[in-house]
């Protein structure tokens, strides 16, 4: 990783935010979200950040009319992103199909690539300079669905940054529309892949969703307002990541793979299938009976498990998670695609999630550029636990944990 200034001052010049419509005419209409994305945790809205370095092929071309074309000609086939999510009844989410458009800022900054270092790294503090928060755009209903923000560098590189409405797309459908937008930018006429927002009884017991009586305070959107929550990020090298197990521990699991998602889809397919144990048991025992708990959660996340999510959600009125207030949220950022988004100037060297989010953490790739693979852990928690999992990291990186699984009798996760 490369070294980050203590102290950088700059100066970023905007443009006014503009409306980014579709190229051409598109349906006008209103599509209801699938109940996936309708979960109270995806009523968020998620900055990512991508920085690009020079390219001499590319020199007499402007990054940001070109990048603002091709999302632009892209909107003509992803347009419900150029609409607005409203709510209905029961808190049902849709989308209405009206191609307003998307916000789009053009800027310039007088830095360099080289100058930033790790300042573009989650929890990114230089962000509001390269994403504009734009008053009155935060609330998940009415809202542009997308905020945009090509800055040029004055090394010949530039920032691409953007916030979404997580209801409409989690990461592995934000990297396939970039994909599109990068695909349009290097000159194809459209996608590779053609879009489709078509969204593949209860059978599972679900130790993730409280019952509908819990109290929505105890809500994940409620505990992303806890105001004693301090920002960490860790750097792990060689592929190997080990983070502290709490009592009660949600995986954000997409592996689309499993699920039969169909070829084109961007709506949501997350899952957070929960583990439940005592404390009793939990502390009393070994780490791998807290690794197999996660890891037979995951395996059952399929088809079956994803649809009957959906089905207890429309049955008892998008409860919020178990514990809610209390969890934390794992979600691996690192093989999602958002990392290839190539617009003409190469793959980007940072791409990812620009910060943490409370009590939710995603992995995420350190740099393109490496050639070790190195991933950030960006945690957002509460100042004692932060504290307990940095003496914990820090004991373990001496004292490595021996973790014995039924795939390999002797593997050691160290930091």
């Amino acid at each position: 990783m490369g070294s980050s200034p203590i102290s950088l001052l700059f100066q970023v010049k905007r443009l006014e935010p503009e409306l980014v419509t579709p190229a051409s005419p598109t349906p006008c209409e209103q599509k209801i979200l699938s109940d996936i994305d309708n979960q109270e945790a995806l009523r968020c809205q998620t900055p990512f950040i991508w920085s690009y370095t020079s390219n001499p092929s590319s020199k007499e071309i402007d990054p940001v009319q070109v990048i603002r074309d091709a999302v632009s000609r892209s909107l003509v086939y992803y347009y419900p992103l150029a609409g607005r999510v409203r709510e209905g009844p029961n808190k049902k989410l849709m989308v209405d199909c009206n191609g307003e458009g998307v916000l789009f800022i053009e800027a310039d900054a007088d830095v360099t690539l080289e100058q930033l270092g790790d300042t573009l790294q989650p929890p990114c503090p230089v962000l509001e300079d390269f994403l504009y928060d734009v008053p009155g755009t935060y609330d998940i209903v009415g809202t542009p669905l997308l905020i945009v923000q090509v800055t040029r560098l004055k090394c010949g590189g530039f920032i691409f940054a953007m916030r979404l409405n997580h209801t409409m797309f989690d990461a592995v459908g934000l990297a396939q529309f970039l994909n599109a937008v990068g695909e349009i930018a290097r000159g194809a006429h459209a996608p590779s892949i053609p879009p489709t927002r078509e969204p593949p009884q209860v059978t599972y017991v679900h130790h993730e969703y409280g019952d509908e009586n819990e109290s929505q305070a105890g809500s994940v959107i409620a505990s992303m307002d806890q105001p004693d929550l301090v920002q960490r990020c860790f750097y792990f090298v060689d592929n190997r990541v080990l983070v502290e197990m709490p009592n009660n521990c949600t995986c954000n699991e997409s592996e689309r793979n499993n699920l039969n998602v169909p070829l084109g889809f961007y709506g949501n397919a997350i899952g957070f299938p929960g583990v439940v144990s005592t404390a009793q048991l939990l502390c009393n025992s070994p780490l791998e009976y807290a690794v197999e708990l996660v890891r037979e959660a995951k395996n059952k996340m399929n088809e079956d498990y994803i649809k009957s999510v959906a089905d207890l959600l429309t049955l008892t009125g998008w409860p919020p998670l178990t514990l809610a207030g209390n969890n934390f949220i794992l979600s691996d950022n690192t093989r999602t695609g958002v990392g290839e988004v190539d617009f003409g100037w190469g793959k980007p060297i940072i791409a990812g999630p620009a910060k943490s989010v409370n009590l939710i953490s995603f992995y995420v790739r350190d740099s393109n550029q490496e050639k070790d693979y190195g991933i950030l852990v960006p945690m957002c928690l509460p100042f004692w636990c932060m504290k307990k999992i940095e003496q914990e990291l820090k004991r373990i990186t001496t004292e490595p944990v021996e973790v014995i699984s039924k795939q390999d009798s002797n593997t050691c996760l160290d930091a």
